[in-house]
Order: C-alpha cells, then structure tokens, then sequence
C-alpha cells in the first residue's frame, strides 16, 4: 500500500492491489459534473494489517471497456490497481474505492522469474564488479 496526497483534489489516497471477485452488470451515472459512467463491482485486497478484505467499489465503464478479469478458484487470480480516498465529512469513515484496468500484481508474489532472469553464477558476479 502507498499513501499519498493527490495533487488535484488533496485529498488522502491509498494505492493498493485488489482482486476483482464481481461486477455488477448494470451500468450506472455518477451524480458528477463529466456524468461519468460506472459499475459497481466487489473487490478483495489485503488490509493494512495484512488481513483479507472483501468490500464494494466501483471501475469506471472507461476502464471496463479494456477487460477485467474475475478471481476465480477456476482461473486463477488477476490483481488490480485499486484506489481509496477518504471522503470529507463522511460519517460512516468509508473511503471513495475506484479500480484500474490495469493488471497490478502484489510485490510479495512477485519473484526473479517474472522478469526472467537467468541464474547468475559466482564467477559472473565477480565479471561483473571487475567491470565497473
């Protein structure tokens, strides 16, 4: 998770990976100046205290016309960027969530073998350094 202020609206945010478990079908309007169009869907994510989270949140119909895929046990996960922004005066201290398009893999599955690298040896290692 990343904290941040966002440069626009300065506002508090927090850059997060989901899982994307439902999308609702029917596409809604937001009751914003742009109109902007949405869907609500159901997301999973891993809390700032590492426990397993599943809450409400929306992706722009923008986004969702680019694909996402849905968790499931069948085909595997596909994690998201995923947005939380605290809403002033919000009584109920529920953050404004948005989901990305784009696929977003947390850090702690991420392994040398997604970037295939190639085992190094001691002897390159030692190449290397003499190369600098």
């Amino acid at each position: 998770m990343k904290q941040s202020i966002n440069p626009v609206t300065k506002l508090p945010q927090t850059d997060f990976q989901a899982k994307v478990v439902y999308i609702n079908p029917e596409e809604r309007t937001m009751n914003n100046e742009k109109k902007t169009k949405y869907h609500g869907c159901v997301i999973e994510f891993a809390n700032a205290s590492g426990e397993l989270k599943r809450t409400g949140a929306v992706i722009y119909a923008n986004n969702l016309k680019y694909g996402i895929k849905l968790s499931t046990a069948a085909d595997g996960e596909a994690w998201y960027a995923a947005r939380a922004t605290v809403i002033p005066g919000s009584e109920i201290k529920r953050p404004f969530i948005s989901v990305s398009h784009l696929e977003n893999k947390p850090l702690s599955e991420i392994t040398e073998d997604d970037f295939g690298f190639e085992e190094v040896s001691a002897e390159d290692l030692k190449l290397a350094k003499v190369g600098k």
